[in-house]
């Protein structure tokens, strides 16, 4: 019996139900696959979509900070690039999607793993160039506007850097709809690796966020013992000096 959804009925746009199959074999991936057709032409819908939300989340989001701070600073940078790098990317995605030969139900794992790369890694910086709290993710030339050494800022923002690893079995999957042969076998291989895969992200993660040893998710620049002791470059040669007066001044060890 099949079944179709209102939402399926109308392309969908971004619901992880968009892109299950609505009727027939989820693991049908034969070129003459009325079900892997329709299946394709609403992830890559969907890609598109999420692809131009960010490229306009990452410009909207520059001019609210922007505005908020009364300057921009690299954080804020760094959230619109990511967002118009990662719109591209998308878009790029969905306009090669029917290129893939993928069952829908490999489909929605390739889907499942670009959203859950893009999206928090774009929220992240976001937040990051909002509170100031780098997560120990960003290079020293960020630390003299990054001065938050809040756990729970540090450990959010952490959280959305580092579910850019989905991107790794998103990219498994996309080449291998790329290049694998399409019998429903080699499908429910795919997805069984691609499970496995995504449980050793999730772990790694957790390891780096959740678990990470105290301390480990703040910038070890903002500490007294080290900010006042950084090797910087002058024309006489290396010396140490102070990171940047505005750090050692917010920290109190700036004389």
């Amino acid at each position: 019996m099949q079944f179709q959804s209102h939402a399926m009925e109308s392309g969908g746009l971004g619901i992880p139900g968009d892109t299950l199959p609505v009727s027939g074999d989820k693991w049908c991936a034969d070129d003459d696959s009325e079900e892997m057709a329709k299946s394709s032409t609403r992830t890559a819908k969907s890609l598109m979509v999420h692809g131009w939300l960010q490229v306009l989340f990452g410009c909207v989001s520059c001019l609210v900070l922007d505005a908020a701070f009364g300057e921009a600073t690299p954080a804020i940078g760094t959230v619109h690039k990511i967002g118009c790098i990662q719109g591209a990317l998308l878009v790029g995605a969905a306009g090669s999607w029917h290129f893939l030969k993928l069952s829908p139900a490999n489909q929605w794992q390739a889907w499942g793993c670009l959203m859950c790369c893009v999206w928090p890694n774009v929220i992240g910086p976001c937040i990051a160039a909002a509170t100031g709290a780098s997560a120990n993710g960003y290079d020293r030339s960020f630390t003299c506007s990054m001065l938050t050494k809040a756990r729970f800022w540090n450990f959010v923002v952490a959280l959305g850097i580092q579910s850019a690893a989905f991107i790794l079995p998103a990219i498994a999957m996309i080449l291998f709809g790329a290049l694998a042969p399409q019998r429903r076998w080699w499908q429910k291989l795919a997805f069984g690796v691609a499970v496995l895969f995504e449980i050793g992200v999730v772990l790694v993660i957790l390891s780096n966020t959740v678990f990470a040893p105290s301390g480990a998710l703040v910038d070890p620049n903002l500490d007294d013992a080290t900010a006042s002791k950084i090797f910087v470059g002058t024309p006489g040669g290396r010396e140490r000096q102070a990171l940047c007066p505005f750090v050692t001044r917010h920290l109190g060890s700036h004389k």
